[in-house]
């Protein structure tokens, strides 16, 4: 039994592996060359070229100039395109509601903060809002991160951080644990304590955001895209 365009959706799938290995190398160096990428990754410099361009045309990377200084030619320097996406995170206490917005890799470029009037879901959903659309009126791509709002709202995991996590983590996440399956429809969200400071929690949440963030601004850049 034969499938009609195997030839081609092999050839796509190859491309698309290609492409990952070479964003997630340059990633992972922060700034990358062609022949340090096909030295990492074992691919051909032809291959590593196409891929370049392929991630350039979808914006995931762009050339930021020219690594001198050793024998040879001048080798031209990849990084990733900051701006391809966006991570809205929120640290939302007893006290104070932060606000960060960080850019794809990992730069926090716009904060808020204010006192807390989290007396209800419907209080802290306003002012989530709200303070979203003080962050948007500072810097308009904020628009592309709107969907983390949702994720705030419904977390899979909350940090005990601060002074909380420092002097009473380890007594209250239990009991929280144990009580928020009584108050969420859903599957109630991981608890974890750090005894980190302040920016513990908001810091945290920029992390596991841009992990997803990554992947999804590559499976819909590139991925989704025409092969």
């Amino acid at each position: 039994m034969s499938i009609g365009g195997g030839a081609a959706n092999t050839t796509s799938l190859l491309r698309l592996i290609n492409q990952r290995a070479v964003f997630t190398e340059i990633f992972r160096l922060g700034k990358a060359s062609r022949p340090e990428l096909a030295r990492i990754t074992g691919l051909s410099k032809p291959t590593i070229s196409m891929a370049l361009a392929d991630l350039e045309r979808a914006g995931l990377v762009r050339p930021v100039g020219l690594r001198s200084g050793g024998a040879g030619r001048a080798a031209l320097l990849y990084e990733i395109g900051p701006e391809a996406g966006w991570v809205l995170a929120a640290d939302i206490g007893r006290t104070t509601v932060r606000l960060a917005l960080a850019d794809l890799v990992g730069e926090i470029v716009v904060r808020r903060q204010e006192p807390s009037r989290a007396w209800s879901y419907d209080g802290v959903r306003e002012q989530l809002t709200r303070l979203v659309g003080e962050v948007a009126a500072e810097a308009d791509h904020v628009a592309r991160a709107l969907a983390g709002v949702v994720a705030v709202l419904d977390p899979e995991l909350i940090v005990l951080g601060g002074g909380i996590g420092a002097q009473a983590g380890d007594l209250l996440a239990g009991p929280v644990a144990e009580r928020l399956e009584t108050l969420v429809a859903l599957t109630p969200p991981r608890i974890e304590v750090s005894t980190l400071g302040q920016d513990a929690v908001i810091l945290g949440a920029l992390a596991v955001g841009l992990s997803t963030a990554r992947d999804l601004v590559f499976e819909r850049a590139v991925a989704a895209g025409p092969a």
